[in-house]
C-alpha cells in the first residue's frame, strides 16, 4: 500500500507539472501565497485560486479527484449548519456528477476574476456547464462571494448543492461500466477504476484498427463505384492521414464513453486535439498535392505551372502556420497576443532574416517576371541547365551531367539569366572545303544547288541564309555555309541540321565534286585497300531502306526504338565484370 500511495502521488505530481508548464489557458493549480501575483498590501488574496471560475472549479476537481474532500468542500458555498457536516460527502458525491455526467468545456470557462459577464443576468454568478442524468438537465452555477479574509471569490452555488444528493441517486454508471467485471471496478489508481484504465490503454490501438478499417472499405467501395485505375493511387495518398484524423475522433467518443474523470480527460483531450490539428494539417498538404498535381497535368503553359508550383509550396506554409497557431491555442497561449507582437517583432525578424526574405521575395519575382519556367532550359552562371523546380527559397535545376544545382533566389534577382527554350530559331555555321581540282562549272554548279535548297528547305529561313565562296586554303576552296533553322527544340535542330548536310553530300556527289584534303598533314601507315565487295553491300542496303521507305533520317520510327531499347547488354557478354561469362571452376582463380 505505501508503494501504490507513492505511485498515486508521483502521477499526480506529474499531470500538475505538465498542465502549469504547458497550458495558460486552464488556469494553474492554486497557488501558495509565496508563489502568488504580486498585488497591493489592502487587497487580500486567495491562496486557493478561486479567483476566478475556471480556478474554482478545477480547484475543486483537483482535491476531490486526490481523495482530499476536506479541502475539495472549501469551493462549496455551504450556507447552513447541516450543509458544513455533510461538506464532505457533497463534495464525494459532485465528483462522481462531474466524471459522469457533465457537460461543457472546462479550458473555456472564464479566467477573469469577474467572470463571463453575458451567460447570466446575475453578475455575480457564473454558468460553467449542465448536469444531464437521464431527462433531468441541471445547470452547474458558480457564486461570487466576499469574504474579509479573502475578497471576492467564486464557489459552487449553493443552489446547485441542493440537487447533488437527487441526482447522484439517479446517476448510473458510465456507459461501458456496465461491462465491466466487479474486479476492475472496485479496484482503482488514482481514483479511477482499473477497468476505465484499461478502455483508456486498449482505445489506441481499437481506434486505429476501426480507423483503418473504415478508411479500407471506402476506398474499396470507391473504387467499385468509379472503376478509375487512379482511385488506388489517390487512396494510397490519403490514406495515413485520413486513418489518423478518424482513430483520433474515435478515440475522443470511446474515452468519453469509458467516463474518465473530469481531471484527466481535460489534459488528454487536449492531447487528443493537438493531434487532430497536426492530422487535419497533414490530410490537408496531401489533398492539395494531389490538387495542384492534377492541374499540373493538364494542358497550361509552363509559365502557369510555375506558378502554381510555388503557391503550392506557398499554401504548405499556410497550412503549417495555421495549425502552430492552433496548437498554440490549445496549449493555452494568448494567440491574440503574439499575433499582435508580430507588428513591433517583425522588424527584429526581418533583419534577423534578410537572406531568407530576399530568396522569398526573388522566387515570386521570379515566377511573376516569367523569366524561366519549369522544363526550360536556360543558362545560369555559364551552366547549361534544365529547371525542375521553383521553390520559395531556390531554384532546382539539373544539369546535362544528371548532377542537382540549387541557385538561391536572391542571388537570381541579380543574375543573367538565358533562357534557351525560349528562342525561336538555330543559328547553323560552318565552313566546307572542296579540292583545286574541281572546275570552275563545277564550283558554280554547287554554290547554286545548294543556295537553292537553302531557300527552299521549309525549316530553314531563307533571309539569313546564305551559301559563298570564301577564301582559298592550302587544302582548296572555302565556302562558308550559314542559316538559321526555324525550331525550339536543340533535337529537332540537330535532325534538320543532319538531314541539310546529308543533302549537300548528296548534291557534291552528284555533281562529281571532291572535297578538300589538307595537302601539309603527313602521316605513315598502311594501305588500306578499299574493299569494294563491302562497298557494293552497304549500297544496297541503303537502296533497301529508299524502296521499303525506311531511311533512318532524321531518326529512327519510335516503334524501333521501343522495339531495340536495352536489347544491347552492358557490360558485354565477354566483359570480366559479368560473372556468368565465366566458368564455375574457373571463377575464384579470375577473381
Amino acid at each position: 500500500m505505501p508503494r501504490l500511495r507513492t505511485l498515486e502521488l508521483s502521477l499526480l505530481l506529474l499531470a500538475i507539472f505538465s498542465r502549469s508548464a504547458g497550458s495558460t489557458q486552464v488556469t494553474a493549480l492554486p497557488k501558495s501565497p509565496a508563489t502568488s501575483s504580486s498585488s497591493t498590501d489592502t487587497e487580500p488574496q486567495d491562496s486557493r485560486g478561486r479567483q476566478t471560475p475556471r480556478g474554482s472549479l478545477m480547484g475543486f476537481v483537483k482535491y476531490a479527484q486526490r481523495g482530499d474532500y476536506e479541502s475539495a468542500a472549501k469551493y462549496l458555498q455551504l450556507t447552513t449548519p447541516k450543509e458544513e457536516q455533510h461538506a464532505e460527502e457533497t463534495a464525494r458525491q459532485l465528483l462522481v456528477l462531474i466524471n459522469t455526467s457533465f457537460r461543457g468545456s472546462m479550458p473555456t470557462l472564464s479566467n477573469a476574476p469577474q467572470g463571463d459577464l453575458e451567460d447570466t443576468e446575475d453578475a455575480n454568478l457564473e454558468v460553467a456547464g449542465r448536469f444531464v442524468v437521464e431527462d433531468q438537465d441541471v445547470q452547474l452555477l458558480l457564486a461570487r462571494v466576499t469574504r474579509k479574509d479573502t475578497g471576492p471569490i467564486w464557489l459552487i452555488s449553493s443552489g446547485t448543492l441542493s440537487q447533488v444528493p437527487s441526482l447522484y441517486q439517479r446517476v448510473g454508471s458510465p456507459r461501458l461500466a456496465q461491462y465491466f467485471p466487479d474486479v476492475l471496478m472496485s479496484n482503482s489508481l488514482l481514483g479511477i477504476p482499473a477497468g476505465q484504465w484499461l478502455v483508456w490503454l486498449l482505445a489506441i490501438p481499437v481506434s486505429l484498427l476501426i480507423g483503418w478499417l473504415l478508411v479500407s472499405l471506402g476506398a474499396l467501395a470507391w473504387e467499385r463505384l468509379k472503376r478509375s485505375p487512379k482511385t488506388q493511387i489517390q487512396s494510397h495518398t490519403l490514406r495515413r492521414p485520413v486513418i489518423a484524423v478518424l482513430a483520433i475522433v474515435i478515440d475522443a467518443l470511446i474515452v468519453f464513453s469509458a467516463g474518465m474523470p473530469l481531471f484527466y480527460r481535460v489534459y488528454y483531450f487536449r492531447i487528443l486535439q493537438i493531434l487532430f490539428a497536426i492530422g487535419t494539417a497533414w490530410l490537408l498538404v496531401r489533398v492539395t498535392d494531389m490538387a495542384y498535381k492534377h492541374v499540373r497535368r493538364s494542358s497550361i503553359r509552363r509559365e502557369s505551372q510555375s506558378l502554381l508550383q510555388l503557391a503550392q509550396h506557398a499554401n504548405k506554409v499556410v497550412i503549417i502556420i495555421i495549425a502552430l497557431l492552433v496548437i498554440t491555442t490549445i496549449l493555452g497561449f494568448d494567440t491574440k497576443t503574439m499575433l499582435a507582437g508580430l507588428g513591433i517583432g517583425g522588424i527584429a525578424f526581418a533583419l534577423a532574416a534578410q537572406k531568407t526574405l530576399e530568396n522569398l521575395i526573388g522566387g515570386v519575382t521570379l515566377v511573376l517576371d516569367q523569366t524561366a519556367a519549369v522544363g526550360d532550359d536556360c543558362v545560369i552562371s555559364g551552366r547549361v541547365v534544365k529547371v525542375e523546380e521553383i521553390g520559395l527559397r531556390s531554384l532546382r535545376v539539373i544539369t546535362k551531367e544528371g548532377t542537382e544545382i540549387a541557385f538561391p533566389n536572391g542571388m537570381l534577382s541579380q543574375a543573367s539569366i538565358e533562357n534557351l527554350s525560349r528562342r525561336t530559331r538555330f543559328l547553323m555555321s560552318t565552313t566546307l572545303s572542296f579540292s583545286y581540282e574541281c572546275s570552275l562549272a563545277q564550283l558554280q554548279l554547287l554554290i547554286a544547288r545548294v543556295r537553292e535548297l537553302l531557300y527552299s528547305h521549309q525549316r530553314i529561313d531563307p533571309e539569313t541564309a546564305y551559301f559563298r565562296l570564301a577564301n582559298f586554303a592550302p587544302e582548296g576552296f572555302q565556302v562558308e555555309l550559314s542559316a538559321s533553322i526555324l525550331s525550339k527544340d536543340a533535337r529537332e535542330f540537330a535532325a534538320i541540321r543532319e538531314d541539310l548536310l546529308l543533302r549537300i553530300i548528296e548534291l557534291v556527289e552528284s555533281i562529281g565534286a571532291a572535297w578538300g584534303i589538307p595537302s601539309q598533314v603527313a602521316y605513315i601507315s598502311k594501305e588500306q585497300a578499299v574493299d569494294a565487295n563491302r562497298m557494293a553491300h552497304a549500297a544496297n542496303e541503303v537502296r533497301k531502306w529508299e524502296t521499303s521507305n525506311q531511311v533512318p533520317f532524321p531518326d529512327f520510327a519510335q516503334d524501333h526504338i521501343s522495339a531495340i531499347r536495352g536489347t544491347v547488354p552492358y557490360p558485354g557478354q565477354t566483359s570480366v565484370l559479368r560473372p556468368a561469362s565465366f566458368p564455375s571452376s574457373n571463377r575464384k582463380e579470375a577473381v
